[in-house]
């Protein structure tokens, strides 16, 4: 069946469920949510006013998500040669932050992917995790995670320190379905 085949007709959106739900192994790297946090705030400086709080309170903290909006508004307003090498992100929370509701952030890695493959019926997912085919970077990765330095650097001057980006293979919903 086609990938695309939920798109062929209006009518066919209806047949989707949940039981369609098919996974891709992403391979990419990954950086804490501080430090994406340092970096969207060079990319993307607050345009509003810092907000007036009495003495002795802290301003309150911005929720985690409008960073990752900040990070794709800076994305789109690139030009679109230079948007090919500025990854989409995604926000993976860790299982224990899932299982007890936190919000909090520190829980939270963001990961760039640079690669992905189809999961099938046959393969054995604990085993395609670890593989060096997918939990190693390879040349076309390290390019990749160097051109995005290198646009961050050109348009902020904020130079992502390549020790703190980490490279995993991780299981995700398949983005195309």
């Amino acid at each position: 069946m086609p990938r695309n085949h939920f798109f062929n007709s209006p009518s066919s959106l209806l047949s989707f469920t949940m039981d369609d739900t098919r996974y891709v192994l992403y391979s990419g790297y990954w950086i804490t949510a501080d430090y994406f946090v340092d970096l969207v705030n060079v990319l993307h400086p607050k345009r509003s006013e810092p907000e007036v709080v009495p003495d002795g309170f802290e301003p309150p903290k911005p929720f985690f998500g409008t960073y990752l909006v900040q990070y794709d508004d800076w994305r789109r307003a690139l030009s679109k040669e230079d948007r090919v090498n500025s990854p989409l992100v995604k926000a993976i929370r860790s299982e224990e932050c899932e299982r007890n509701y936190t919000g909090d952030e520190k829980e939270t890695k963001l990961f760039f992917p640079t690669r992905w493959v189809d999961i099938r019926e046959d393969m054995d997912l604990e085993l395609q995790l670890q593989s060096p085919a997918l939990s190693k970077p390879n040349e076309s990765d390290e390019a990749k995670r160097d051109q995005f330095i290198d646009l961050v650097k050109r348009t902020s001057g904020f130079v992502l320190d390549k020790r703190r980006m980490k490279f995993e293979c991780i299981k995700d919903i398949d983005p195309f379905l």
